[in-house]
């Protein structure tokens, strides 16, 4: 008899990504494990061709998930940045009961995805991928007035703007707002010479696809949610981290994890990464 096991993921699209470490040593300790994955439906596209799952569904009523052992990733119960002194990947790995090998993130772009951001990228100079916004919580975002400023500092380079329809426009960019899926963003990532972005889903997917970045945290800490390949600025201020105290209740302190950070070394981090 085949032993199963139904891993629910837990998070948002970063969170997915940061479990997929622990699957892959699950599924290679454990060859005779059929593991398969339920998740939301926007995880299915992180998770698909993953050559370490068995099979992922979004359908809570699947025959797949019925009577079979379930255990979970939800490592925000535990409210990390207060508890645990790990990064993400291996307090997932805790909950399932793992040892990474290693803490490298897989998403399995096809050969579509990387055509598509190929196309995006195509012909210019220095692309720098760049995504202005968490879609979790918005007092990570960074005043958008220096997002303006630094874009307008850097001609010589060409910032390629990823998001949603929502994401204030940044002038002087290359506009790929709602036309990429998730996938397809991670490519372009992927192509690009640097990113530069807050901590969301893209901060993740530069380790994935192996694209240094420039990652700005305040809320949150990059002990945990950042990857050392990225140039991670933290001002650590005496109130942060504070996304798993504060969750989304306005920030009484008037966001200056994030205001603390300028232009000035954001730029220099671009520019530091674009010559190493």
């Amino acid at each position: 008899m085949t032993n199963v096991l139904v891993v629910e993921v837990w998070g948002g699209m970063g969170d997915v990504m940061l479990a997929t470490p622990a699957l892959k040593v699950l599924k290679r300790s454990r060859p005779d494990l059929e593991l398969r994955v339920h998740c939301q439906e926007n995880h299915v596209q992180i998770l698909e061709h993953n050559p370490y799952l068995d099979y992922v569904s979004s359908f809570p009523e699947d025959p797949h998930f019925q009577n079979v052992i379930v255990t979970d990733t939800n490592y925000g119960r535990l409210y990390p940045s207060t508890s645990c002194r790990k990064h993400a990947t291996e307090i997932i790995a805790d909950l399932l009961g793992v040892v990474l090998e290693d803490r490298r993130l897989i998403v399995a772009l096809t050969e579509a995805d990387e055509e598509r951001a190929m196309n995006i990228v195509a012909g210019y100079k220095n692309p720098v991928s760049m995504h202005i916004t968490s879609g979790s919580l918005a007092y990570k975002n960074w005043p958008l007035d220096r997002w303006k400023e630094l874009v307008q500092r850097m001609p010589d380079c060409t910032f390629v703007q990823l998001g949603t329809k929502d994401d204030p426009r940044i002038g002087a960019t290359v506009d790929v707002r709602e036309m990429t899926t998730a996938r397809e963003a991670i490519a372009v990532v992927k192509h690009t010479r640097c990113f530069l972005g807050v901590d969301s889903f893209l901060n993740h997917a530069t380790n994935a696809v192996g694209t240094p970045g420039v990652v700005l945290f305040g809320p949150s800490t990059p002990a945990i949610w950042g990857h050392a390949e990225n140039t991670n600025i933290y001002k650590d201020v005496e109130c942060s981290p504070c996304v798993d105290t504060i969750g989304k209740n306005p920030c009484p302190h008037g966001h200056r994890c994030m205001a603390s950070i300028s232009v000035d070394e954001v730029e220099e981090a671009i520019r530091r990464t674009l010559e190493a």
